[in-house]
């Protein structure tokens, strides 16, 4: 896996289920869902479980409201990929957005070994 995408949730069930709408159409599919429950209310917890029948998630659920920055810590300590990209619950990607970030860091790697084999 490439990335670990992380969306922490706090009270914003129907932006969430948009949003992971969005993740299962990217043509890309290197990729994990880690959604961390930030003590969000039922309607959130309910989009998160089923979130569950879509991806090979990761879910945690902190119990209280703890904030974003907490919430943002305990997801990368669960994330096993190289790279974090962070989403709000509002958020949504293109199907293919992960293609061309993926398709962007292959190009930016390849410049950088290019460059460094010319010295």
């Amino acid at each position: 896996m490439r990335y670990s995408v992380i969306i922490p949730v706090y009270n914003r069930p129907d932006e969430v289920d948009e949003l992971l709408k969005s993740l299962t159409t990217q043509h890309f599919t290197d990729f994990e869902v880690i959604v961390v429950e930030d003590g969000a209310e039922p309607n959130a917890k309910k989009v998160c479980d089923e979130a569950g029948k879509w991806f090979p998630l990761i879910y945690k659920c902190v119990g209280e409201h703890v904030g974003r920055s907490a919430v943002g810590n305990l997801a990368m300590s669960l994330a096993r990929n190289e790279y974090f990209l962070f989403l709000d619950d509002d958020d949504y990607y293109l199907a293919n957005h992960l293609e061309l970030l993926a398709h962007a860091l292959a190009m930016n790697k390849s410049c950088r070994m290019a460059a460094a084999g010319s010295i």
